[in-house]
């Protein structure tokens, strides 16, 4: 080839290098382990390879000068990597003419996008090419959503150029990086099928030797996990423990919600609770209710060392069982046909809640007087899943006593009874409870603070019967390592401050607290700082701001107000806001690239682009996006679960989309994913929502990939359902779906008829858009300590 192969042919390269490095491991020790190693055989020849491409000349014509018949792994990867470094290189030097010399805003703004693009790719593939060939079977997933990264990174670079010119330029300049990273991508998607059965064996068992720590872009999961559970939630022994000492720490985190022990929640263990409170009520029909009251609800320190093993086996179950409650309240109130004006719900959704708060905190207080003789106006005989009726928490009339329970619970008893104290009604507060449904109003905070008595705390405060591990958590979840205020009473009176000043070698979670006050700057958590756990006062409190804008002068990615580019960043009850408003077209109030990024009970406010999911992989719990245009965007694999999408009234002839997704090859990881949310329009739009168009989305690349999933739909949204971007584009190999949905605007009957919309589909094929499967969130999410359902909510 006359030119150097530009970014993403080096990741090709190493994709295949490490796949035929493997092949020829398994051939050297097939051989009686020849010292000079194997080169190609046995079955899988360069052609093959690149068979499974979209590109296939050109990915024998890439690999040729790097693979041969007398290579041995670590000359290939060697050699890949030194020739990467040197691509890279040139890659930017080819792309430093296109737009020299521009005025615009525009065209500089995106020069200087690019180049910062182009170093992520860098960097990211640096990090790739350390893995060594025995590991590649064991990060085939992340290895698929890295490279999916960088091919993102490189389109972004050329998408920032506005006249057709200088994008056609840069396209001409990057196209043999995007043929050759999808050719990668290829192979590593195949690498399952492409290997023989001897060579993932070897594999398995040089993986094995060498530990199965998750090595990530920069930085190791195992680490993160021994060092912290990301938000700090603890394990399931350390929350029941809280909840058995009720001590101020236990009180703070109970308070939190039960939302937050919903994450210990699988199906495996509702599957047992049946039989296992069968077994209590069985062991304690004869004795005193007192004793079946204490282990239904929790179990002591003295117990546990008693029994041992076994007991925390039950502990568990327990946990299990209030997570059953969260569940089956988010269940409910998702079903429920709820007003579509946000004051309306919001006032529905405050009724419903309130109760579960009160019976929170109900519980809390009578364990504290657990040893204490009870009469039967305070007994609380717990089961499994829910809190009597809304209805009845509601109104008090919870009522069943003690004595009208039976001797011993059916299997299949899927209920919580509750007695309140002297069957006393329920007091009615405008206060949500952060549960499993979002709630905005600053109140979640205030409300969860106020029923727990939650402050600051020292570190000797920490209940001392928690482990060693779960003692550190507890205390960094109390000291934050950096404290943000406006009006000085904490280290740092700005965000960015704060950020600057994290040791460059920190290790661990790095916790930062801003408390509430309106932000007005533009923070960048950057690439190279991983970890960083940040939270605010509550959505509408802890507000960062900004107003940049495509019309003002900025390409899309550059008009964020806030980016999260570092891996593994955690951020909770905080929002962010673009003010450009409608006039200011593009204008993204959030952008994230962080790879494995959680989001909880955060809020995203602006009109068109207000959320930039770019690349790689994030989680979104609790949340609020507020907008018109697009207002989700990009091609990172993003799933939002029990979140508020609220359509704004657009400007004059403008149209409403919640999503654009901007996958640009079948082998991409990514799509975005809304389970268990609603889509409704704020109050503003309520009057016209009929008559302003409203779609679930349109496709902003050729392979879109969007799935509402278990989600309520306000009748807002058009009958078709989806949009088209620009005549048939997409309409072919895009990938839209639909799952359990629920609403007005639910039904499927009039929707599109697109080749790529796949309508309503299966449980089946639904199943690899849940957390579990979509985002590989098994592997990672649970050590955020973040609410989440692995697999499907209802």
């Amino acid at each position: 080839m006359a030119n150097k192969i530009a970014v993403a042919s080096v990741i090709a390269a190493v994709g295949i290098v490490a796949v035929i490095g493997t092949i020829a491991a398994v051939t050297a020790s097939k051989k009686g382990g020849d010292k000079d190693g194997g080169g190609m055989s046995a079955g899988v020849k360069l052609s093959t390879v690149c068979a499974s491409t979209l590109y296939p000349e050109k990915c024998e014509q890439s690999l040729k000068p790097v693979v041969n018949d007398t290579s041995n792994p670590e000359d290939v990867l060697r050699a890949a990597l030194n020739v990467a470094l040197d691509e890279v290189a040139a890659a930017f030097e080819r792309s430093e003419h296109i737009g020299k010399g521009a005025k615009d805003n525009i065209t500089r703004n995106a020069m200087d996008v690019c180049k910062k693009l182009l170093d992520d790719a860098t960097e990211d593939l640096r990090d790739m090419a350390r893995l060594k060939p025995v590991e590649v079977l064991d990060h085939v997933k992340d290895l698929r959503v890295w490279l999916s990264g960088v091919m993102t990174y490189v389109y972004t670079c050329a998408d920032g150029f506005e006249m057709p010119e200088l994008k056609e330029a840069m396209d001409k300049v990057l196209q043999n990086s995007t043929e050759l990273s999808s050719n990668a991508l290829a192979i590593i998607t195949r690498l399952g099928e492409l290997l023989p059965e001897e060579a993932k064996k070897v594999n398995a068992t040089a993986a094995a030797a060498a530990g199965h720590g998750r090595r990530l872009l920069g930085w190791r999961m195992r680490e993160a996990e021994e060092k912290t559970s990301g938000r700090g939630v603890p394990a399931a022994d350390g929350k029941l423990n809280e909840i058995a000492d009720v001590t101020d720490a236990s009180r703070q985190l109970l308070a939190d919600t039960l939302d937050e022990i919903s994450a210990l929640s699988d199906d495996a263990s509702r599957r047992q609770l049946g039989l296992m409170f069968a077994k209590l009520y069985s062991r304690g029909a004869k004795g005193d209710l007192l004793w079946r009251r204490r282990h239904l609800l929790t179990m002591s320190l003295s117990v546990m060392t008693d029994e041992g093993e076994e007991q925390r086996i039950h502990m568990n179950h327990h946990l299990d069982a209030i997570a059953n409650m969260s569940t089956e309240t988010n269940r409910q109130l998702l079903a429920e046909e709820l007003p579509d004006d946000l004051d309306g719900r919001r006032q529905l959704l405050s009724r419903r809640l309130v109760g579960i708060s009160e019976v929170a905190g109900e519980a809390k207080r009578q364990l504290e007087a657990m040893d204490q003789p009870a009469d039967d106006h305070h007994r609380v005989l717990m089961t499994t899943n829910l809190v009597g009726t809304f209805d009845e928490i509601e109104d008090g009339r919870s009522g069943l006593k003690s004595s009208d329970l039976p001797k011993s619970a059916p299997a299949n008893q899927r209920r919580r009874l509750m007695q309140l104290p002297g069957g006393r009604k329920q007091p009615s507060r405008n206060r949500l409870l952060t549960t499993d449904v979002i709630g905005t109003p600053d109140e979640i905070e205030d409300g969860a603070r106020s029923r727990s008595g939650w402050k600051e705390q020292s570190g000797d405060d920490a209940p001392k019967w928690v482990p060693g591990d779960l003692r550190r958590l507890l205390l960094q979840i109390q000291k934050p390592n950096a404290v943000v205020a406006q009006d000085g009473s904490g280290g740092f009176k700005t965000i960015t401050a704060a950020i600057n000043a994290v040791p460059k070698t920190y290790q661990g979670r790095y916790v930062i607290y801003v408390k509430a006050g309106t932000y007005k700057e533009y923070v960048t958590i950057p690439k190279n700082m991983a970890n960083i756990f940040m939270y605010g006062d509550g959505p509408t409190k802890t507000v960062v701001t900004g107003d940049k804008s495509n019309t003002g002068g900025f390409a899309t990615i550059a008009t964020r107000t806030f980016s999260a580019e570092g891996n593994g960043f955690i951020c909770k009850n905080m929002g962010f806001v673009n003010t450009a408003g409608p006039d200011g077209h593009q204008a993204v109030a959030l952008h994230v690239q962080g790879d494995m990024s959680v989001f909880f009970n955060c809020r995203f406010e602006g009109y068109q682009d207000t959320l930039y999911v770019h690349a790689n992989r994030q989680f979104f719990r609790n949340c609020e996006v507020l907008g018109t245009i697009d207002f989700i965007f990009g091609n990172s694999a993003a799933l939002f679960q029990n979140c508020l999408m609220t359509v704004r009234k657009p400007g004059i002839s403008q149209s409403n989309m919640v999503t654009a997704q901007g996958r640009t090859d079948p082998n991409m990881p990514t799509g975005i994913v809304l389970q268990s949310c609603r889509i409704v329009p704020e109050q503003a739009l309520f009057p016209d929502r009929l008559k302003v168009a409203s779609y679930l989305g349109r496709p902003w690349k050729e392979y879109a990939r969007t799935v509402i999933m278990e989600s309520t739909i306000g009748d807002l949204i058009k009958p078709e359902g989806w949009s088209e971007w620009m005549g048939d584009i997409g309409l072919k190999t895009l990938y839209y779906a639909e799952y359990g949905n629920t609403g007005p605007g639910a039904g499927t009957s009039k929707r599109v008829n697109w080749p790529g919309y796949r309508g309503v589909i299966g449980q089946a094929e639904a199943t690899q858009f849940t957390a579990g499967v979509f985002i590989d969130a098994m592997t990672w999410l649970k050590a955020t300590g973040t609410p989440n359902v692995m697999g499907f909510t209802k």
